[in-house]
């Protein structure tokens, strides 16, 4: 949050950074004539911010059922939390493989995902509990590109499971889990996993499928802002974790 004129703007951000890190790391687009972002894409060194004390939202860890794969699926700056999570050891600790999908419409937006994935393997801090779990799955929707077409698109296609080699070839509500932060579209069709007739899951809404989405609006549309109230969500154990990103 920033204060011009006396006119207090609030924006919900994804903090992009890892959580032992020392400096807070945010990732977003610059909008030309927003409110904020117009302002904040000029800020200098030994400018002022104001952050609240405490960061709120359900795209964390602790939210998910166990389980033997881990799926991030993001479009444009939607990839600002996995970016966070992708360089946490608790991450590669839990689970066996983890998959980032990242969909923009041009491939110069996947640039930000793609130094950063290909970076970790050789993290002096990180790298050794990543070996070889990390996938990256980079697609767009209007540049050539070598994966191309939107992420649900390429699940329900079943081509991400054969590009990857994962030996599957669809999500298993037994041992796949998700993450979801991007645009509207994405969050109106999130992947819809398949259960096997005879799973704990399908027999019961308490078993350790995919169950009902928590969702929390992780970013607003720039306005003014009077009195805001904090968000609370609840942090119940679930299989698949959703958030907007406007």
């Amino acid at each position: 949050m920033r204060r011009w004129h006396h006119l207090q703007l609030v924006h919900g951000y994804s903090i992009a950074s890892p959580s032992w890190d020392e400096e807070l790391e945010f990732y977003s687009i610059k909008v030309p004539d927003g409110p904020l972002t117009s302002k904040l894409q000029h800020i200098k060194a030994g400018d002022q911010i104001i952050l609240r004390p405490k960061p709120v939202g359900t795209l964390v860890l602790d939210a998910l059922l166990p389980g033997k794969r881990l799926w991030f699926f993001a479009t444009g700056t939607g990839i600002a939390p996995f970016a966070s999570l992708m360089r946490d050891p608790d991450t590669y600790e839990r689970y066996d493989e983890v998959i980032m999908m990242h969909c923009c419409r041009d491939a110069a937006e996947l640039e930000y995902g793609r130094q950063l994935v290909e970076s970790l393997p050789e993290d002096p801090l990180i790298g050794e509990f990543i070996g070889d779990k990390l996938k990256y799955y980079p697609t767009t929707t209007r540049d050539d590109f070598a994966n191309k077409g939107r992420i649900t698109t390429n699940l329900t296609s079943g081509k991400v499971f054969s590009d990857l080699g994962l030996g599957i070839d669809r999500l298993d509500p037994e041992t796949d889990r998700g993450m979801v932060c991007g645009s509207a579209p994405l969050q109106s069709s999130s992947p819809k996993p398949s259960k096997r007739p005879n799973s704990p899951s399908a027999r019961s809404p308490t078993g350790s499928g995919f169950a009902r989405p928590i969702s929390s609006r992780c970013s607003r549309p720039e306005k003014p802002a009077s009195r805001s109230k904090e968000f609370r969500p609840s942090l119940k154990p679930s299989a698949w974790t959703n958030a907007t990103f406007c």
